[in-house]
């Protein structure tokens, strides 16, 4: 006669029955807590569940669906989870693959549970780096990648995960992933996002409104940073950062910080690069056009007589003038006779974003190579000897953004004394040694040959000074 069985299953059960398992002894405890392990694999399951049975049995099913479990008959569809794997594979990583999934997915989400911030985990990069799922959707993938033999799971009472040879082959590669999904989950998933968005007070999210003009720059960014350091992109600032960025088009470090995805850590890292970009990206376009008031979503005149923009010309008395033609005659000479940004921009009373801007319009740099005002600071710094540590604690930088602004004055055509910057020569020649074997395009391949005696620091700088730039 036609029948239905139906499973009841939550994570909680687990729970429960390892209170019980931890009253057995010996070979029982151990049998029982295998038996539990794949009770709960089989409550995880994304796969045909009448597979899974057979194959336990010693038995093979023809085909990859029966046509009958509650998987099978699901309607499905193909989701594209890169992005979210590759952020969940690398999360893992992190935390030393010492945890469950759980608690990887606290780290993800930006938990402020105690324990993440007891281990840490809430100043690493990957912290807070996903705004678009939640635990729930997270766990699903993540037993989707158990299943595809990307993570493995461990037995006993801790189910801790960690990835496989497969999983880091996979980060490696940078090649896509999808995932087959219950349509009903991806509603639900998509739910839950909304609602968690507009219930967390102060924190800016994702806008449908975001400058696509200022979100490529970021981008952009994101792109050659995540290059200098060897790492994929969404470690950096995930899309759905960058767009609430180009939305909310932050000034200062502590606007920066509402929003979604920006944390202190990422914000010591690597928010004066994005502000400078941000404050460079409003100066060109309020400079460029009286006849576009709006287009960074805010108009002129409610501008001109913010309170923001008072506060900017205190030190800047000319920030936000439209450009004359003597100005601009000036600006050309004083850039010719050598002097910098940030100087050019104070003898003409502009913020250093928007003279840069306006260098860039004009075209006045031949090889298009041109320095911020934050790239010009820390010239000066070199140019009074101070090495790349001392600079970045003196600036209250890290020491790759310090090297990153080094890169930039250096393919700007400017002279730096790099011999006194470097390591040890024997120290090089290894360094140079394992770029020619690795490439140069990467550094976390030429790390992984040198070993943990070497920095990426030291390995950077080598780099520079190895590109064929005359320093």
């Amino acid at each position: 006669m036609p029948s239905d069985c139906v499973l009841f299953f939550s994570e909680g059960d687990r729970a429960k029955q390892e209170y019980f398992i931890q009253e057995m002894t010996g070979d029982a405890r151990a049998t029982a807590e295998r038996q539990l392990q794949q009770m709960v694999e089989y409550g995880r399951l994304q796969s045909c569940r009448r597979k899974y049975l057979l194959r336990y049995f010693g038995e093979a099913m023809a085909g990859e669906t029966c046509g009958n479990c509650d998987v099978c008959l699901a309607e499905r569809t193909a989701v594209d989870v890169t992005v979210v794997a590759q952020k969940l594979l690398s999360a893992v990583i992190r935390t030393g693959e010492r945890f469950g999934v759980a608690h990887v997915s606290d780290v993800l989400l930006g938990s402020g549970r105690q324990r993440v911030k007891e281990l840490g985990h809430d100043r690493l990069s990957v912290y807070g780096i996903v705004n678009d799922y939640d635990r729930s959707s997270l766990r699903e993938i993540a037993n989707g990648l158990v299943e595809l033999g990307m993570l493995g799971r461990a037995d006993g009472q801790y189910a801790t995960v960690s990835v496989t040879a497969v999983g880091r082959e996979w980060l490696r590669s940078r090649e896509s992933l999808t995932l087959e999904m219950r349509v009903d989950e991806i509603a639900s998933v998509r739910g839950k996002r909304r609602e968690s968005r507009s219930d967390t007070p102060g924190l800016i999210n994702v806008a449908a409104d975001y400058d696509a003009g200022l979100f490529d720059e970021l981008r952009a960014l994101r792109r050659k940073l995540a290059d200098e350091q060897g790492v994929p992109a969404f470690v950096v600032f995930s899309d759905a950062t960058l767009r609430s960025l180009a939305s909310a088009r932050p000034t200062k470090p502590q606007d920066m910080l509402r929003v979604s995805g920006v944390g202190p850590a990422k914000l010591e890292r690597y928010g004066e690069e994005f502000l400078e970009v941000i404050q460079g990206y409003a100066s060109e376009v309020a400079n460029s056009s009286v006849n576009e008031p709006e287009r960074m979503g805010v108009p002129v005149s409610a501008f001109a007589d913010s309170d923001r923009l008072q506060e900017i010309r205190r030190e800047h008395p000319r920030a936000y003038e439209p450009w004359t033609a003597e100005e601009e005659q000036k600006l050309g000479q004083l850039h010719s006779a050598g002097l910098g940004v940030a100087e050019i921009a104070q003898r003409l009373g502009r913020q250093p974003g928007g003279t840069q801007s306006r260098l860039n319009r004009l075209g006045t740099d031949n090889d298009g190579q041109r320095l911020g005002g934050t790239q010009a600071v820390t010239r000066q710094f070199l140019q009074q000897g101070l090495g790349i540590a001392e600079i970045a604690e003196e600036r209250g930088l890290s020491p790759g953004t310090v090297l990153a602004h080094l890169e930039r004055i250096i393919s700007a055509g400017e002279t730096v004394d790099l011999s006194r910057l470097l390591p040890s020569p024997g120290r090089v020649a290894r360094i140079k040694a394992a770029l020619r074997t690795a490439g140069d395009e990467r550094l976390t391949p030429v790390k992984e040959l040198l070993g943990d005696d070497f920095t990426y620091e030291e390995i950077r700088l080598v780099r520079i000074a190895s590109n064929g730039i005359k320093a």
